[in-house]
């Protein structure tokens, strides 16, 4: 376990140091200096790489690409007759890129454990479990915070309008529903107080039988 996770943490900042390389070698004086502070540089340096990885594609905003760094990253764990190594390729060998289960869940399962209790929704941005924020417009999305909404904002944006209606119209059929329900509930209640007890009605019938005379030949 702690071997697959040093691994992706080195996978990552493998990739974020060749991303930095890559950007300071095709940089110049110029842009820094248009850039701003270095302070403000450091807070954005990993900026555009976190967002490609954040990116989701048109249809459903699902993160493509981080899908696929992620599966990379499983590919190159050198330890191959790991039990958990070949756990995870044969989940994720049989789901296409785009499909649930994703290789953030997966992994996110294999590293810290089946939990006995429901952590609730994970943020949508970091993947941190227990984001208890949603979208105030559509909510349909949720965070762990501020900076993980204002983050992914550049691309939940076009479809925060296509969630939000949505959800209104889950919302409104789960009341219909609802209510349908709660109606059904009363009428099958009123049907029963205005049924006559069976037992009544024969006491009844007893007493009209015992008070009619008798005739005889």
């Amino acid at each position: 376990m702690l071997a697959l996770k040093f691994h992706h943490l080195a996978f990552l900042i493998r990739t974020c140091s060749k991303f930095v390389r890559d950007r300071a070698a095709g940089g110049s004086k110029r842009r820094r200096r248009r850039q701003g502070p270095a302070k403000r540089r450091r807070r954005v340096l990993l900026e555009p790489l976190i967002k490609t990885w954040l990116r989701g594609r048109d249809e459903d905003d699902f993160p493509v690409v981080l899908e696929k760094l992620l599966r990379q990253s499983v590919r190159e764990f050198p330890y191959h007759e790991c039990s958990i190594l070949q756990q995870l390729v044969h989940t994720l060998s049989g789901v296409e890129v785009g499909n649930e289960p994703s290789a953030i869940s997966i992994l996110a399962e294999a590293v810290r454990g089946q939990k006995g209790f429901d952590q609730g929704a994970s943020c949508t941005a970091c993947g941190e479990p227990q984001a208890d924020k949603r979208c105030s417009a559509c909510k349909s999305v949720q965070y762990c915070g501020v900076p993980c909404q204002k983050l992914h904002w550049f691309t939940h944006k076009r479809h925060c309008a296509r969630l939000a209606e949505e959800y209104k119209k889950a919302l409104a059929q789960k009341e219909a529903q609802e209510k349908e329900s709660t109606t059904e509930e009363q009428t099958t209640e009123e049907s029963s107080n205005g049924c006559p007890d069976e037992s009544d009605n024969t006491q009844s019938t007893s007493e009209c039988a015992s008070g009619t005379p008798i005739e005889t030949a």
